[in-house]
């Protein structure tokens, strides 16, 4: 059976369980009580993994503790445009980091970065009481109320 000694809402896995997953005995596996991300922590050296495909290779941290590799975090901004939404959040449960409009563009294929300006240029006429779209055919314009 595996124990664990709670200590500042870490968990530290024990020795038995690090020789078991292959984790060699200079290193712990530290999981934070409200954070999948695994961190490996070793004297002089931090390797932080991905909470969604638990790789290790470019993950960041993206403002909020939570880390998410470039891949997974690309894949998520790109779903997020297509569903036409510009609040990006991090993906962690009941996490409510709102991700900035530079780090989500950052995130996207360049084929989906006319859809976010576009998108953004929507979310903007709609949030604006005095501003409309141009009446005219085929016009992409927005203009002032009369």
């Amino acid at each position: 059976m595996l124990r664990t000694s709670r200590s500042d809402g870490w968990k530290s896995c024990s020795n038995a369980f690090n020789r078991q997953i292959g984790i060699v005995k200079n290193f712990t596996a530290i999981i934070y009580r409200e954070n999948l991300s695994l961190i490996l922590k070793t004297d002089n050296s931090e390797l932080g993994y991905c909470f969604v495909c638990l790789s290790n290779t470019n993950s960041l941290d993206r403002g909020c503790g939570h880390l998410m590799c470039s891949k997974c975090f690309a894949d998520y901004c790109s779903s997020r445009v297509r569903g036409g939404d510009l609040q990006g959040h991090c993906s962690y449960l009941k996490c409510a980091k709102l991700y900035s409009f530079e780090a989500v563009k950052s995130g996207i294929d360049e084929n989906l970065t006319f859809e976010l300006d576009m998108a953004t240029i929507r979310h903007y006429v709609s949030s604006k009481p005095d501003i409309t779209w141009c009446s005219g055919l085929l016009c992409c314009l927005f203009k002032h109320r009369n």
